[in-house]
Formats: C-alpha cells, sequence, structure tokens
C-alpha cells in the first residue's frame, strides 16, 4: 500500500513538473493537458457508475458494442481542468472502446463538434491507424472516420472540452505530418468557428443552457458573424 501511494505520488508530481515546464517554455498560455501524456488514467469504479446514470447504457459512443468509461480531460491533470467542476463529472466522460479511448488521449483522433447541430464527428488524424482494428469486430478505424453521431438532449459530452481536445490534436498532428498544414489549418477553423464563444468556452458542465430555439448573433474566432441556436 505505501509503495503504491508513493508510486502515485511521483506520477503526480512528474505531471505538475510537465506543466509547469509547459508554461516556464511557452510563456502565459492555456495549459494543454493532453501535451506529454504519457497513458490513459485511470478510472474508478465510481466514474463509470456515473456514466451509466447519465448516459443510461455503457455503448461505445460510436458502436453497439460495450465501452470502458473515458475521460476526456484526462484524470492525471484534473488539478489543471478549467471548470468548477470535479474531473470524475459525467460530462467529461463518455463510453469508448478501450482502443478508441488510447487513440483519444494520444490525439491520433479527435471529435469535431457542431453545436447548431448538437452533433459530434469522429475524425482520424493518423493515417497509420486506419487499418487497426476498433474491437473484437472486423471494424477497422478507417470504418468509423467521419462517423457523426447526434444528441436530442443534454445527455452528452461537454462539447467544450472536447473542442479543447480536438485543437490539441490538430495541432500535434500537423507537427508530426500526419496531415497536411493545409487540412489541419482547415480542421482547425471548423473547431474555431463551431466552438462555444470565449464568454461561454468553460461551460457549466452541469448542463444548463439556454431554452432551445433561442437565436443570437455571435462573433465567431475568424471574425465572421453567424446566428446561433443554442444546443
Amino acid at each position: 500500500m505505501m509503495q503504491q501511494q508513493q508510486e502515485s505520488f511521483q506520477a503526480m508530481m512528474q505531471n505538475i513538473s510537465a506543466l509547469a515546464s509547459q508554461i516556464a517554455s511557452r510563456g502565459n498560455i492555456e495549459i494543454d493537458p493532453w501535451e506529454g501524456l504519457s497513458a490513459t488514467s485511470t478510472t474508478s469504479p465510481d466514474f463509470r457508475a456515473r456514466l451509466l446514470d447519465f448516459y443510461g447504457s455503457t455503448n461505445c459512443l460510436l458502436t453497439s458494442l460495450n465501452g470502458t468509461a473515458a475521460h476526456i480531460w484526462p484524470r492525471s491533470r484534473g488539478f489543471s481542468m478549467p471548470t468548477g467542476q470535479g474531473v470524475d463529472h459525467p460530462k467529461n466522460g463518455m463510453f469508448l472502446l478501450k482502443a478508441i479511448e488510447l487513440a483519444f488521449d494520444r490525439r491520433q483522433v479527435c471529435f469535431i463538434c457542431d453545436p447548431f447541430t448538437r452533433s459530434i464527428t469522429f475524425k482520424v488524424l493518423d493515417p497509420d491507424l486506419k487499418g487497426q482494428p476498433v474491437g473484437s469486430t472486423t471494424q477497422v478505424f478507417e470504418d468509423l472516420d467521419g462517423k457523426r453521431k447526434c444528441f436530442n438532449d443534454d445527455k452528452r459530452p461537454s462539447f467544450a472540452l472536447l473542442s479543447r481536445h480536438a485543437q490539441s490534436a490538430i495541432r500535434f498532428a500537423m507537427r508530426q505530418n500526419t496531415i497536411s498544414d493545409q487540412d489541419g489549418g482547415k480542421l482547425l477553423e471548423s473547431v474555431l468557428v463551431s466552438s462555444p464563444p470565449r464568454e461561454r468556452e468553460l461551460e457549466s458542465l452541469d448542463g444548463s443552457t439556454a431554452s432551445s430555439g433561442a437565436s443570437r448573433s455571435v462573433r465567431s474566432r475568424t471574425g465572421r458573424d453567424r446566428s446561433e441556436d443554442h444546443p
């Protein structure tokens, strides 16, 4: 038990050191919790129970197979999560097949969110991953690339957190040359245009939003005005 506590403490200090190095080397920027993430975050039984209660099923978000409880903002970096809610809040999670969860944490895949249609689209960023199996079926990652998932209510992952991850994953893919600068730029633009405005980016994870159907004009980060139907 003592050894486990020591190892847990050492891992925590390594995470703190890595994030501190980010800030020191790059100046006053938003922390990227996926930068230098060495392994998928551990998941507690309580978190899985919260997700099951919230979503009503353990089905993988992209398949009909039983999934594992996956964090969006890594649990090991929970101390830096930019919301007032805990890292184990159900909107910081989703059920994914283990292979998809690993690829998500490694920034080989991401979800492109569209709050205007209340949908997310799965995007494979690493071409070497496309032929790899996603589970115990014959499906491979290429079969899921571009798959769209729509939500009818607030029982969905946080779009703000998924968008933060997508920006990190796309920039990482561009640095790794797994996607071209041109394609990466287009993807980043689509993420930024459809991301919540700055004042809503760190949305409350309790799911409270303006009434459905209300419209207002918002200025996207690209500087263009567009009308938003609140999710």
